[in-house]
């Protein structure tokens, strides 16, 4: 057994062993915290809710939708995940930042968790011009302008239906 052995090696280090193991349990179970990097439970550990309503991101480029059916699927995903992830990360960061805060002030290291840390350092602007670049590389011609749109789509069952019209990302366009 591990912890036999730990024990005839060195009490030291069976003593310090034993006590991150009991502090990882403690932040688990008290502040919901998964700190070891096995159990992972809090990953799984929530109900899927499915909703009949999509959002997709349209990509126009040079004024014009490309016909995605030329494109391989790891094209199709830089030119739609790209932007949607860039987006969900301008939302996510003060949550992530008040999440961070309000675990570590508990253990009096909240004064290490700054702003700073959570926001993206990539402006819009920045991010559109390294997206471009990406899809210079599969378009293959001159990209003069970008338009990225978000629109809501219903799954009735058998199809995919639009729901209204798409609504322009203004923060998401080229140049």
């Amino acid at each position: 057994m591990f912890l036999k052995k730990l024990y005839g090696h060195s009490k030291v280090l069976f003593v310090v062993f034993l006590s991150f193991l009991a502090a990882f349990i403690f932040f688990n179970y008290k502040w919901g915290v998964v700190a070891t990097p096995i159990y992972q439970y809090g990953m799984f550990s929530g109900p899927v809710h499915l909703s009949d309503t999509l959002t997709m991101m349209e990509v126009n480029i040079n004024g014009a939708s490309p016909d995605m059916s030329q494109y391989s699927f790891i094209s199709k995903d830089k030119m739609l995940v790209m932007p949607e992830k860039y987006l969900l990360s301008l939302l996510q960061n003060g949550t992530v930042e008040a999440t961070m805060q309000s675990i570590f002030s508990k253990i009096g290291a909240g004064n290490w968790m700054h702003g700073n840390q959570f926001v993206p350092d990539v402006d819009s602007k920045t991010f559109m011009l390294w997206y471009q670049h990406q899809l210079q590389d599969f378009v293959k011609t001159k990209i003069d302008s970008i338009q990225i749109y978000q629109r809501k789509l219903l799954w009735n069952g058998s199809r995919i239906e639009p729901l209204g019209m798409p609504q322009k990302i203004t923060i998401l366009a080229y140049p």
